[in-house]
């Protein structure tokens, strides 16, 4: 191959004579420049998350009431003095003003300089101590407001301040090409006066509320619902439940509440009354030693057809839980619960409570609409959602006690029916009576059924494999009164067709097509009262069929003939008495195989 002239050479072979003059460069020592990175190293844009609303009207309020409360705290922290605990919000919509007033440790210069930082402040290093830990809080009504009017002053500071931020001047060179520092030059104020030095207080104003996008900052009742479900504030003293959950609560860390007052009225959390939900219980969210949260839940009363509980939304009433972070609720009630590891979640309606997450690595995010992510909140989360599972599931037992009850109670309503009209029953009534006997068994058949059924679940040994409804439904019907109910309804209708079947036989036959009692009361008392007027037969006379099928052609007391029974129903009618004969007719063991038999032969396809 010819060679390239010098000034031809490919671009491979000039990176080659490079790396001379390169390495000589490398060897070079560098001389260090010195510099420094200020506020004009950062661009106006950077307050635009704030501006373009990264608050809701809600969350400008709630910001500000949260420094209130953690001016409460520094109080108490410096003082060692408990303090009043008040926090005043005033609302003027002709004016479109936002007060928000706090009698708190207040500030001294030093303080307010510190405020108008953005994304600096001494809650920073101590997180633990302060609800608010971003230190934006002042600046979240840069969107909502023309101005911010901030006046405090310090516990033992001879001196009130005054600090004034020109919002709206702020907003429009936010867009501007410029540093920072010149975007806010003149448009933040701070002035001083004197004061009485054991005065304390801190005052923010929003003036000039932005009516298009954060109007409801205005709205008196809808700010006072958004503060009563989601703000620190007391339990109504009127509830019945108030002095249980308080009791409850008062050892937990961050469960304190503070009075709050929106133009003189004090708002309080709210909950349905003692009518629609049962006294409230306390858990723990869990794993190992490790105390995620603690709960207060409260489960519905209701046991008409729906058990949802009816809450009063006009008077701030809620139901299902709330999720709180230093007593700060976190995203909506039910947060983490539309997943699809959780069972039954449309029924966390039939609860309501609170959830106080006390580990305090847990952190809301930005605008406490969720946690911030990490591994031990990932972790949480999954717990919190078993919580939830745990809890909706309970609403299937429920339902099978309310059930349960309700059908022994119909049960025995029905029995004293029947048994009244067989009180009354003689020769020139007893095809009427007949026939509104026989029509009260045909309806008892249901709750005989229901009760039954919440009988077997009863007695059903635990395996440990069932699911957590079934679970649920166990634990229910397991509760010492609806065992009681279910085995004296239970009883009282053996009782009663034994009595029927004893003393009233013609009532056991069809008087008419299409009504007869149940089969298998009266498949079991023709083996018991075949030859001995009502006495349990012997096994051996019982297996002799002669001795029932004769019984099924003799006239009852009207005259008439009775028809020959198959030989199935003869079958088994004679093993229903040699088991009354071997076990007693009262035995559980007897009345569990009279209850289960005819379902049992239904569900392998023979008709009894």
């Amino acid at each position: 191959m010819p060679r390239l002239p010098r000034n031809e050479m490919s671009p491979r072979a000039s990176r080659k004579v490079a790396w001379p003059a390169l390495a000589e460069q490398i060897s070079i020592s560098w001389e260090n420049i010195p510099t420094e990175y200020s506020i004009k190293d950062i661009g106006a844009p950077l307050l635009a998350s704030l501006a373009e609303g990264l608050y809701t009207p809600e969350e400008v309020l709630r910001e500000y009431v949260q420094n209130a409360i953690d001016s409460y705290a520094d109080f108490r922290r410096t003082t060692g003095v408990e303090p009043a605990n008040t926090v005043q919000i005033l609302i003027v919509p002709r004016t479109g003003e936002v007060h928000i007033m706090d009698r708190g440790l207040g500030m001294d210069r030093d303080d307010v300089e510190r405020a108008k930082a953005i994304a600096v402040s001494p809650k920073l290093q101590r997180p633990h101590d302060f609800i608010g830990f971003r230190g934006i809080g002042i600046w979240s009504g840069l969107s909502a407001c023309d101005s911010l009017v901030l006046e405090t002053t310090k516990r033992g500071v001879a001196s009130r301040f005054r600090l004034t931020m020109d919002f709206k001047s702020i907003r429009d060179r936010l867009y501007d090409p410029i540093p920072i520092d010149d975007l806010l030059r003149g448009k933040i104020v701070i002035e001083a006066q004197p004061a009485e030095a054991e005065e304390h207080y801190t005052r923010v104003q929003l003036r000039n509320v932005e009516r298009a996008r954060y109007g409801a900052l205005l709205d008196v009742g809808r700010m006072t619902r958004y503060v009563e479900q989601n703000l620190p504030v007391p339990l109504d003293p009127g509830w019945a439940y108030t002095q249980r959950i308080e009791e409850g609560l008062k050892d937990i860390l961050w469960t304190a509440a503070y009075d709050l007052t929106i133009n003189g009225e004090p708002v309080y959390r709210r909950f349905p009354g003692a009518t629609e939900i049962k006294e409230p219980t306390f858990e723990v969210i869990a794993e190992g030693d490790q105390v995620f949260a603690h709960v207060w839940a409260a489960e519905t009363a209701r046991t008409g057809a729906s058990k949802r509980i009816e809450a009063d939304t006009a008077q701030g009433e809620v139901t299902n839980f709330a999720l709180r972070i230093k007593n700060f609720t976190v995203g909506d009630r039910g947060n983490y619960s539309r997943h699809p590891d959780v069972l039954d979640v449309e029924n966390l309606s039939w609860f309501v409570g609170e959830i106080y997450v006390v580990d305090p690595d847990i952190k809301p995010d930005t605008n406490r609409r969720s946690i911030q992510r990490s591994f031990r909140s990932d972790r949480f989360i999954e717990l919190l959602r078993h919580f939830y599972s745990n809890t909706a599931t309970r609403s299937r037992g429920w339902s099978a006690e309310v059930n349960a009850v309700a059908a022994s109670n119909t049960a025995q309503s029905t029995l004293r029916e029947i048994e009244a009209l067989l009180d009354q029953a003689d020769e020139a009534n007893s095809e009427t009576v007949h026939r509104q006997v026989a029509e009260l068994l045909r309806g008892l058949e249901r709750e005989r059924e229901i009760i039954r059924a919440a009988l077997e679940k009863i007695t059903a040994q635990d395996t440990g494999d069932e699911s957590l409804r079934v679970r649920a439904e166990r634990r229910y019907l397991r509760k010492a009164r609806v065992k009681v109910a279910l085995e004296a309804a239970s009883g009282q209708i053996v009782a009663l067709l034994n009595r029927i079947s004893t003393s009233w036989p013609q009532f056991a036959t069809p008087t008419e097509e299409g009504t007869q009692r149940p089969k298998k009361q009266r498949r079991s008392s023709r083996a018991r009262t075949a030859t001995s007027g009502g006495r349990p037969v012997s096994t051996e006379t019982a297996l002799g069929t002669q001795a029932v099928a004769g019984d099924q052609s003799r006239p009852g007391e009207g005259g008439a003939a009775r028809a020959p029974a198959s030989i199935l129903e003869l079958a088994i009618a004679a093993f229903y008495a040699a088991l009354a004969a071997v076990v007693g007719e009262e035995s559980e063991a007897y009345r569990q195989v009279e209850e289960r038999l005819p379902a049992e032969l239904r569900r392998r396809g023979i008709e009894v």
